[in-house]
C-alpha cells in the first residue's frame, strides 16, 4: 500500500508540474498574442502546448514569424531548454506553395468567418482584388486583403496567381460606376458577360470612342462604355471633397448588409470605404480601425468647425459602433438600414437624436 501510495504521489506531483508549466505558457502567450495579434480581424495566432506521453509539443499556426519566435523563446524558457517537438506553421500554409496571390473573379464574393457557405458573412471583395492566400480547406481558401481583413472565400471566386502574373503588370482600368455590364461585344444588345461594381479592377486592352476593351482575371474578354471605367495611372489625382460626397450621395437607398462591401449592399463602414477608395483613399475595414486614422477634430454643440468629407464615429462606452461621413455642419450621409442623409439639428425634418447622443469622435482624413 505504501508503495502504491508513492506512485499515486509522484503522479499528483508530475500532473502539477506540468499544469504550472502549462499555465506559465499560457500567460506568456497571452501577452505575445497581445503584442503581435490583437486583433484577430487581420491575424491568425492560434497556438497552444502540450504533452503527450514524455514530449512536449508547440500546435497552432500564426501569420507572424516574430510571434512564432518570440514564443519559441518564451516555451525555452518555461521548459527549461527540456527539448520540445515545434509543430506550428507560419502562414501561407506550406502546402501552398507558391500559389499564394489570388485575384477575385467574380463582381462581389462573400468572406466567411469559417469556411462554409452558411458561416458569418464578415467582409466581401470584389473583381480584381488583390489577396494573399494562406491555406485552403476543402474548397474553401483562407485569404487576406489589401487592408489586412481574413476570411474564408470559395475557390471558384478566385483565380490563382503568380507573383509575377501579367496580372500585376498590364494596363489597369477601375470601375468608377455603381455597377455596369461586360458585354460581349461592343453593342448593350450583345451577350453579357460580367457585371462589376465601383472600384473593380480589370486589364484594359484598349478602346474606342464609346467603348473600352477588357480582360478579366480569368481571361474572359469583353466591352464596357468608357464613361464606366478609367485608367488607373501614377500621376498625382488631387482629392476633390465634392466628387467624394457625390460618390456618396450616388449612394442613397442602397440597402444594408451587415459584412457587405459593395455598391450593391454595405455596411456603415463598408460604405465609408467604398466611397474613399473611388476617391483614391483607402480606409480600413470596420468603423473602430477607421477611427484610429486621421486628426481629432474638435467640436461644439454648432458643429461649426467640421468640414465636408470628416468621419463621424458613433457609439457607447468609447466602443466604436457606426461610422457616417459629414456633409458639413450638421447633415451627415451613413449607411443605416439603407444610406440615408440625417442631421444633428434637431429643427430639421432628418434629425437624428440617437445619433447626436452616440457621437463619440470626429476625425479628418482629408
Amino acid at each position: 500500500m505504501k508503495k502504491i501510495a508513492l506512485i499515486l504521489l509522484s503522479l499528483i506531483l508530475f500532473n502539477c508540474n506540468n499544469n504550472n508549466k502549462i499555465n506559465s505558457f499560457n500567460s506568456y502567450l497571452e501577452e505575445i498574442e497581445q503584442e503581435f495579434a490583437p486583433d484577430k480581424s487581420i491575424a491568425v495566432f492560434d497556438i497552444e502546448l502540450d504533452k503527450e506521453r514524455s514530449r512536449w509539443i508547440l500546435r497552432g499556426e500564426t501569420t507572424s514569424l516574430e510571434s512564432k519566435n518570440a514564443v519559441l523563446s518564451s516555451t525555452k524558457s518555461i521548459l527549461e531548454n527540456t527539448d520540445f517537438q515545434d509543430s506550428i506553421i507560419v502562414l501561407p500554409h506550406p502546402a501552398l506553395g507558391a500559389d499564394t496571390l489570388a485575384v477575385v473573379n467574380v463582381s462581389v464574393a462573400n468572406l466567411r468567418r469559417n469556411p462554409s457557405v452558411a458561416d458569418e458573412l464578415i467582409d466581401q471583395v470584389i473583381m480584381g482584388d488583390r489577396l494573399r492566400v494562406l491555406k485552403k480547406e476543402r474548397s474553401f481558401y483562407l485569404v487576406q486583403t489589401d487592408y489586412g481583413y481574413l476570411g474564408w472565400i470559395t475557390g471558384y471566386s478566385i483565380e490563382q496567381k503568380l507573383a509575377d502574373s501579367e496580372w500585376f503588370t498590364n494596363s489597369m482600368g477601375k470601375i468608377m460606376a455603381l455597377n455596369s455590364i461586360i458585354y460581349s461585344e461592343p453593342d448593350t444588345e450583345s451577350d453579357l458577360i460580367s457585371d462589376v461594381v465601383i472600384n473593380s479592377k480589370i486589364h484594359v486592352i484598349n478602346n474606342s470612342r464609346k467603348w473600352t476593351n477588357v480582360r478579366l482575371p480569368d481571361g474572359r474578354k469583353g466591352y464596357i462604355p468608357n464613361k464606366d471605367i478609367e485608367l488607373i495611372t501614377n500621376k498625382f489625382k488631387e482629392i476633390s471633397i465634392d466628387e467624394l460626397l457625390n460618390t456618396a450621395k450616388n449612394m442613397l437607398g442602397i440597402p444594408y448588409l451587415w459584412g457587405g462591401n459593395s455598391s450593391k449592399m454595405n455596411d456603415c463602414s463598408g460604405f465609408t470605404q467604398i466611397v474613399f477608395l473611388a476617391n483614391d483613399i483607402a480606409l480600413p475595414r470596420d468603423a473602430r480601425q477607421q477611427a484610429l486614422i486621421g486628426t481629432t477634430v474638435n467640436y461644439d454643440s454648432t458643429f461649426q468647425d467640421v468640414m465636408p468629407g470628416d468621419l463621424l464615429f458613433f457609439g457607447s462606452d468609447k466602443r466604436i459602433t457606426h461610422v457616417g461621413i459629414s456633409l458639413g455642419d450638421y447633415e451627415f450621409i451613413h449607411q443605416d438600414g439603407f444610406v440615408m442623409i440625417n442631421s444633428f439639428n434637431k429643427n430639421d425634418e432628418n434629425f437624428s437624436e440617437h445619433r447626436k447622443n452616440v457621437l463619440q469622435i470626429i476625425k479628418r482624413i482629408i
